[in-house]
């Protein structure tokens, strides 16, 4: 998925196939190609977050305008390994999002946050699928 850039980022993106779509980003390896060090050893209040912090918004603003989801779990090892960031992506969606239509006074501490199962979610949610198939 494509977003506005951040003004001024002139980051060309990691993915082999669209370079600055969202996964060109901010996945794990375009972070520690875009800032030298991989996401776990990013000091907690850098710089580097803040175009992060855009970048995911905007790929949230794009979820919520688009599909009106009733919750999105954000797991994975950079928000896994920095889930203080969450309050600064809610309060960035909020700005972005404007008051716009019926997304005004979500509790986006209820919509956004992380996987109720950590990282058992994938293969706990997989089971589940498959069992509501038999």
């Amino acid at each position: 998925m494509r977003i506005p850039r951040a003004p001024g980022d002139s980051y060309a993106g990691w993915c082999p196939f669209h370079g600055d779509c969202v996964e060109g980003l901010i996945a794990g390896p375009a972070l520690a190609a875009r800032f030298g060090a991989k996401a776990e050893d990013l000091p907690a209040d850098g710089p580097e977050w803040e175009l992060f912090v855009h970048d995911l918004a905007g790929l949230l603003h794009n979820l919520m305008t688009g599909f009106a989801p009733e919750r999105i779990a954000i797991g994975g090892g950079v928000m896994g390994a920095h889930e203080a960031l969450f309050p600064r992506v809610r309060a960035r969606l909020v700005e972005s999002i404007g008051g716009y239509g019926s997304f005004a006074g979500l509790d986006m501490d209820v919509l956004i946050g992380p996987p109720g199962l950590g990282d058992m979610a994938g293969p706990l949610g997989s089971i589940a699928v498959g069992l509501g198939a038999i």
